[in-house]
């Protein structure tokens, strides 16, 4: 096998998501010897793509709009695979997974690795046409996908009822950059100035969109609980629409009356400096894979309150609290188990989630997974004409 092995990815979008953000920082520790790399995008750049093209490779966008099939975008990938021709087409998500093995056999025929980044399909969650594309891709797996990984175990237990071939499917849980993401104790005072909390109130913090798979009604309902026990109490929220702009979410804490105890903070790109001000961060998820806001929070060494989703209770083991879905009371208790904790043994709790990180979930841990996966599949490629070669007294 000769050096290096030419990789396109190919991904439904490059904004803010979980798989969008493990692509970047798969990227950010590829082994450039090894591996030469190009991103293209079917629909938006994003910020995440510009991230990307800010560490030097190359992305490209068909500029394909969400929902519309456009022939003209299968027309333009062909032609750039067939120009490029990628020893492997590595594809995220379902669409692109599903657009990538059309396209693979009229561009040469490169194996498609494909990416699960789903934990599950809920039809009350997702729009009609992913779930329908999702479907597809259990019958294409089993013909047109070299291997599938899963960003977690639930998402593979998940799509095998589905059809998806488990014989092809590998488990790379999600990895996390532990220089960026370290526990900083300096920001605590600094950030509790500007958000205006006082140095000693507790702070639970949490960052996700708000969407219904992240449940921030629960949270709520949890923090009114949780108000009656710790009124001093103060809870951080971060992501794309978790600003006071959001009716819905603005009018949950109002009724509750809690705005004093509330910051709404929307989209953010300083998370390492926000999770070391708080005390606790928090997952309310009723749907996840495998969670990149409690991995960044268990890097800085914040014990987290998780629900029982995906596989965030093995992600956390026992540093944490892990409390069923939809659950406010068992929240609220969780929380308040840990801020009942003395200081020192809440930090010896957070030492123990850095360490799971560090031994388990690393990104060079990670991205060597990824990269092996990788070089197998060239391998098996390389390896078929030998394989179905004739012997040699046959051929003369």
């Amino acid at each position: 096998m000769s050096y290096p092995i030419r990789i396109t990815h190919l991904i439904t979008g490059l904004c803010a998501g979980g798989a969008e953000i493990m692509l970047l920082r798969l990227l950010s520790a590829t082994d450039r010897s090894r591996f030469d790399v190009d991103v293209i995008s079917m629909m938006e750049i994003g910020i995440t793509g510009e991230k990307i093209r800010g560490l030097g490779f190359r992305v490209r966008t068909l500029e394909m709009e969400r929902e519309r099939p456009s022939p003209l975008a299968l027309t333009k990938l062909v032609s750039w695979l067939r120009r490029d021709r990628p020893q492997i087409l590595a594809t995220w998500m379902y669409h692109a997974n599903f657009l990538g093995s059309l396209v693979a056999p009229l561009a040469g025929g490169m194996p498609v690795v494909w990416g699960l980044h789903h934990g599950f399909l809920d039809v009350s969650l997702e729009r009609r046409r992913t779930i329908l594309v999702a479907r597809a891709c259990g019958w294409m797996s089993r013909h047109l996908a070299a291997k599938v990984i899963c960003c977690s175990e639930c998402t593979r237990q998940q799509h095998i009822p589905l059809g998806y071939d488990p014989s092809k499917m590998v488990v790379i849980r999600n990895g996390f950059d532990l220089d960026l993401f370290q526990p900083e104790r300096g920001r605590r005072d600094e950030v509790r100035r500007e958000l205006q909390i006082p140095a000693d109130a507790p702070i639970l913090f949490q960052a996700g969109r708000f969407h219904p798979e992240k449940d921030y009604r629960t949270l709520v309902e949890a923090a009114a609980i949780l108000h009656q026990r710790v009124p001093e109490a103060r809870f951080v929220l971060c992501g794309h629409d978790v600003t006071w702009k959001n009716e819905t979410l603005a009018g949950w804490i109002d009724r509750a009356g809690l705005r004093d105890s509330f910051r709404l903070l929307g989209r953010r790109d300083d998370i390492p400096r926000l999770l070391n001000a708080a005390d606790i961060a928090s997952s309310s998820s009723v749907g996840e894979a495998f969670s990149l806001a409690i991995g960044e929070a268990m890097c800085c060494e914040i014990p987290c309150v998780v629900t029982d989703v995906g596989d965030s209770a093995f992600e956390v083991g026992d540093t944490g609290r892990v409390v069923p879905s939809r659950s406010p009371q068992a929240f609220a208790d969780a929380w308040a188990s840990l801020l009942a904790m003395s200081q020192a043994d809440r930090a010896e709790l957070g030492r123990g989630a850095r360490r799971r990180i560090e031994q388990n979930f690393s990104l060079p841990v990670v991205t060597a997974q990824y990269e092996q996966l990788y070089e197998s599949v060239v391998r098996e490629v390389e390896a078929k004409p030998a394989r179905h070669a004739l012997p040699s007294e046959v051929r003369r």
